[in-house]
């Protein structure tokens, strides 16, 4: 009867978290096979990412402007460490930045409000 309660217990107790995500925000998989290798290892890596993310205004946009590329390089090591104590014992460290995300918006469109002459900000805004 207790492994009956038990097993509804560890269900409800995961059912919250099937939610919760970084939706595309992951930057590396965070893959786990370094944990997989037989006897100790050792991997280490860097990736480097330039997304291009453009486009024009859309909706009731009069002026349809250019968006110009608003994703940034970036880069992110990764590193893994497995250490097989004996037969039945294993100790590993990861290293990643799994999740992030960077955005720069610039120039003259409707993401960047430029100070009294836009409708979001205007010089009225501002006094």
């Amino acid at each position: 009867m207790k492994l009956k309660h038990l097993s509804t217990a560890m269900i409800l107790a995961t059912l919250p978290a099937t939610g919760v995500f970084a939706a595309a925000l992951d930057r590396s998989g965070q893959s786990m096979s370094a944990f997989f290798q037989p006897g100790n290892y050792f991997e280490a890596g860097i990736s480097v990412l330039d997304p291009d993310v453009a486009g024009k205004e859309a909706g009731s946009s009069a002026t349809r402007r250019d968006i110009g590329d608003m994703a940034n390089d970036y880069y992110f090591p990764s590193a893994a460490l497995k250490l097989q104590i004996n037969d039945q014992f294993s100790f590993g460290l990861l290293y990643d930045q799994p999740f992030g995300a960077d955005a720069e918006y610039s120039g003259n469109n409707v993401f960047v409000s430029q100070p009294g002459s836009d409708s979001v900000l205007s010089a009225t805004a501002i006094d």
